[in-house]
């Protein structure tokens, strides 16, 4: 909670009814909560209430503890007797699907007064293959730089006989009397040490499937 209010202004995004992203913001130098939603006003914000009611509580245990520090950014704890104040009076979302991508607009260019930046629809599209590559890139991405493999959802069901490494598939097509590459389907999981014979064998196995159902 030190960390948390060692900032005078925190970015928290609501979700409704697990369809629609907007973020709030805690402004204690304003003390408001702003509000920035891409569908703009009339949406519902019984989720941010909630959400206040929750932060009120967690600064009043807080407050109880020897090591809690307010710091000066934060004179007022009581959030929700804070006046909430929508930013955005006209709808920016065109779409049923960009809401968390302006979310993330919001979180990166909101000022407290301003958005320092202008966009638009159009630039979620560009920002949609942006936000992949960010995540890939990212420090954070634990699995950067790693092989591909197999996850299985309950690994203690997956013994060591279920797993086949892509190195030993192509060693027994070399092995086989007349090279025929081997037509037998898939095992369960393949592990590949290099990404590129992940994407061949899926390929290979693909071109071995003779339904018109299953290829569309």
């Amino acid at each position: 909670m030190n960390t948390f209010l060692a900032h005078d202004m925190v970015f928290l995004p609501v979700n409704i009814e697990k369809c629609h992203w907007y973020l709030s913001v805690i402004n204690a130098k304003k003390r408001e909560i702003q509000v920035l939603d891409s569908l703009g006003v009339g949406m519902s914000r019984s989720d941010l209430t909630n959400m206040l009611q929750g932060l009120d509580q967690h600064l009043k245990i807080a407050c109880e503890m020897p090591e809690f520090k307010r710091g000066d950014r934060w004179q007022d704890l009581d959030v929700t007797d804070w006046k909430v104040v929508e930013q955005l009076k006209e709808p920016m979302q065109t779409d049923g699907t960009s809401c968390g991508l302006f979310m993330l607009n919001f979180m990166e260019y909101w000022t407290g007064d301003i958005l320092s930046d202008q966009f638009i629809q159009e630039d979620m599209k560009e920002f949609r293959r942006k936000l992949a590559v960010i995540l890939l890139e990212t420090e954070l991405n634990m699995l950067k730089g790693s092989p591909i493999y197999y996850q299985p959802d309950n690994e203690e069901n997956v013994s060591d006989s279920d797993v086949e490494f892509l190195e030993d598939r192509k060693r027994k097509r070399q092995d086989s009397p007349d090279g025929a590459k081997d037509k037998s389907p898939l095992p369960n999981p393949i592990i590949a040490a290099d990404p590129q014979d992940l994407v061949d064998e899926l390929c290979n196995h693909i071109m071995l499937i003779n339904d018109a159902d299953s290829l569309e």
